[in-house]
């Protein structure tokens, strides 16, 4: 073989690795289906449908829910059925919200989040004299985080997952009424990382986190959790090693203790079940066929609406 059809081949050889090895690891649309099922403290059953598309930089979420309670049945005459959609465009520095009952696009720049600990400030300021007796009153402690890794995988759904518990403590103590009010949470994860699209979800979450300056892993594994844990997201930031992984399953209880003469011989003790959730994956596809795109888009009459403030 002569020197130049030598170095042809090579080259052509070395092409087709580069697009072999490309063509594995690139990046294409996705689509996550999730079914939610729900027991809430206020409103009772609910049921819902959680659809996830990626693409390229950008994440379209769009989630149907029926409230099957009797409460609710009764409350609006038959089973009420809402809808949320939303667009986080990073390629737009925007995120959107569909309002389907005013036809409006509602467009949040994501430019004016500056503040990557956003997420943990309360809409509103709460005046410097009520904060100190609220200090002075109240006592809230550290919060008892313990997360546990099973040895051994298991089977959801035909994937081989991590099974992963999370069990949380929050305490506050009144000193006033001599009380205590805790939040125990438990958390259950199955998590897979030999999944179709999960290089587009892994993707967008570090672009998403390199943005945002936070690590958006948590608001795909634990948005229910944290929606609980407001301040003390640090506490669980440790722990996020543990947390790789596509969530094939979730379920999350919540339940509310509240002992009244706390220290005394005779504790009163009120339980009550706040949350229970499963959440389960249903669908997931790379397949542009079966990828309905138009799920995620309003029809054309609809106007967008820059929020400013």
């Amino acid at each position: 073989m002569s020197f130049t059809k030598h170095i042809i081949l090579k080259v052509y050889l070395i092409f087709l690795i580069l697009f072999f090895f490309t063509a594995k690891f690139s990046y294409a649309d996705s689509l996550f289906i999730h079914n939610y099922k729900s027991e809430e403290f206020a409103i009772g059953s609910k049921e819902e449908k959680l659809s996830i598309y990626y693409t390229g930089y950008n994440k379209y979420i769009d989630k149907r829910t029926k409230l099957t309670s009797s409460f609710m049945k009764k409350w609006f005459g038959e089973e009420k059925a809402l809808r949320q959609t939303t667009h986080i465009l990073l390629d737009e520095d925007a995120i959107s919200e569909i309002d389907y009952e005013k036809n409006n696009i509602l467009v949040f720049p994501l430019s004016k989040i500056k503040d990557p600990h956003f997420y943990k400030k309360s809409p509103s300021k709460i005046p410097k004299e009520s904060l100190k007796i609220i200090e002075k009153r109240y006592e809230v402690l550290a919060p008892q985080i313990k997360i546990t890794t099973s040895p051994k995988k298991v089977k959801i759904e035909g994937y081989l997952c991590d099974y992963i518990t999370i069990n949380i403590k929050l305490e506050t103590i009144d000193k006033l009424k001599k009380a205590s009010s805790v939040t125990l949470i438990k958390q259950e994860l199955w998590l897979t990382d030999n999944i179709y699209g999960i290089i587009d979800y892994q993707n967008f979450n570090e672009k998403m986190g390199k943005r945002l300056g936070i690590n958006a892993l948590y608001f795909g594994v634990l948005e229910n959790l944290m929606s609980y844990m407001q301040n003390n997201m640090k506490a669980v930031e440790k722990y996020a090693d543990k947390l790789n992984g596509y969530p094939v399953k979730k379920n999350l209880e919540v339940v509310a203790v509240y002992t009244k003469n706390i220290g005394s011989s005779n504790p009163k003790i009120i339980k009550q079940n706040i949350s229970k959730i499963s959440n389960i994956l249903m669908k997931v596809t790379t397949n542009p066929d079966e990828i309905d795109k138009d799920c995620f888009f309003p029809s054309d009459d609809f106007k967008r609406v820059v929020v400013k403030d």
